[in-house]
């Protein structure tokens, strides 16, 4: 893996990919959130993991019921966690119920990189991703996978905004206890700053904010686009993957250079492309980096498909792919987190062309909100905005109309928002597809539109 650009061939990868598909079931990610790649002491079952959680669970429950019996320490901090069940509980019964929430939970989300060649081929499927989602999601329905489940059909949601996250009629589903169907409305009315840091916690939550990411990558502010991207890939599963393909053609340079990033971390083949065109093309050099890291990781990734778990646990072999791993660029400018490897080459240097950070990013983000707050105080109807930057063709203005129409939800313009999605112009295609799937328009059910150029 010398040169990522010149030995991926797309028409042979996929290949590939599907003949690696056929031989194994399943596999797991190497790409740990967190975690350094070392080989694990031991492999749990899935039943010592539960055993290990819930004798977790119990000392601290013991813990909280010592706390609740002595007066309230005003400086004790109480966990508020969506996650894992915790509440403001203030009785036993309380934090007894909290506990049994964590421990469902937890194990619901354990090995959440295990990727199983029919979430895979949901992904990949060229024919009806929808209709293969919404089927692999009635399959983990029935095997008592609700978590996994309610990814599957948040994809599903995103390619059809029509779709429910809710089982068929008749299901068992104990998602219901502890899934709140409004994590979304969260966003609604926030500044964007806020909403950034709205999407940046959603990656502390698993699958249980895999729905809520996918609802508003539509955001109107590149910042907030570019946090639901890095979070996605940080959350790292197949039902990301629609979303952050779109990413990919998305105007502002960092943002693009996040969902290359991602797609990256979850091995998304079918990204291959187009993240060889941008690895090739594009006008910024972090995009062009990002892409080519996520083209080493996917190779690195299906190249070892079916093997990964014992890669994982063998020392050797662990250290044999890591360093080819490091070769190829896959780790970008990171310092692999291996003990006792001296032997794995220089660390990359960041590109010296790399603009932006999270100082400039805000400042940045700042001065668009600030333009759209002040095109949004004009009198200017958004049907005559749009009419007048049409004449202008001046595309600029048509997307910061686009803009406004997502912010104010004006049901006025939904036709001129629609005959967008063919003007010449990339960008505002684009922002046009972002615009009508943040108002859940059954206009983006368009399979053409779905996929980036």
């Amino acid at each position: 893996m010398a040169n990522i650009l010149q030995i991926v061939a797309p028409l042979e990868f996929a290949a590939f990919v599907r003949a690696q598909l056929g031989r194994a079931d399943g596999d797991e990610g190497i790409y740990r959130r967190h975690q350094a790649i070392e080989a694990p002491a031991k492999k749990l079952t899935r039943e010592a993991f539960a055993l290990a959680v819930q004798r977790e669970s119990d000392r601290a429950l013991v813990a909280q019921r010592e706390a609740l019996a002595k007066p309230e320490d005003p400086r004790l901090l109480r966990l508020v966690s969506w996650q894992y069940g915790a509440t403001k509980a203030d009785t036993v019964e309380g934090l007894e119920q909290a506990a049994r929430k964590r421990v469902a939970l937890t194990v619901q989300s354990f090995a959440m990189d295990y990727r199983s060649s029919a979430q895979w081929l949901a992904a990949i499927e060229p024919r009806d991703p929808r209709g293969a989602w919404l089927s692999l999601a009635d399959r983990q329905q029935a095997e008592g996978r609700w978590l996994q489940a309610r990814a599957s059909r948040a994809a599903a949601r995103w390619l059809d905004p029509t779709v429910s996250l809710d089982p068929p009629a008749g299901t068992d589903d104990p998602a219901r206890e502890f899934i709140d169907p409004t994590r979304e409305r969260r966003f609604e009315g926030q500044p964007w700053k806020q909403r950034h840091w709205l999407a940046w916690d959603c990656k502390n939550y698993g699958l249980l904010e895999i729905a809520t990411l996918l609802a508003v990558d539509g955001d109107e502010s590149f910042s907030v686009r570019a946090r639901v991207y890095r979070s996605l890939g940080q959350l790292a599963h197949p039902a990301a993957v629609h979303a952050l393909r779109e990413g990919l053609g998305d105007p502002h340079p960092f943002a693009r250079a996040q969902a290359a990033r991602s797609l990256g971390w979850i091995s998304d083949p079918a990204a291959v492309p187009a993240l060889l065109g941008l690895a090739r093309t594009d006008e910024e050099p972090e995009v062009k980096r990002s892409a080519r890291v996520a083209l080493a990781r996917i190779v690195a990734y299906w190249e070892h498909y079916g093997r990964w778990p014992q890669v994982l646990t063998d020392r050797d072999e662990l250290r044999n792919a890591a360093k080819k791993l490091r070769a190829a660029g896959a780790f970008g400018d990171v310092m692999l987190p291996i003990q006792d490897a001296p032997d794995l080459g220089p660390e990359q240097k960041r590109d010296p062309n790399f603009r932006y950070d999270y100082h400039q990013w805000f400042e940045d983000a700042a001065r668009e909100d600030a333009m759209l707050d002040a095109a949004l105080r004009a009198s200017t109807l958004i049907t005559d905005r749009f009419s007048l930057a049409l004449e202008r063709k001046d595309a600029r203005e048509l997307c910061m109309a686009l803009a406004i129409a997502s912010r104010t939800g004006d049901a006025s313009c939904e036709q001129a928002v629609r005959g967008l999605l063919a003007h010449p112009e990339p960008t505002v295609q684009w922002h046009a597809r972002r615009a009508l799937r943040a108002r859940a328009s059954r206009a983006y059910i368009d399979r053409s539109a779905l996929r980036p150029a």
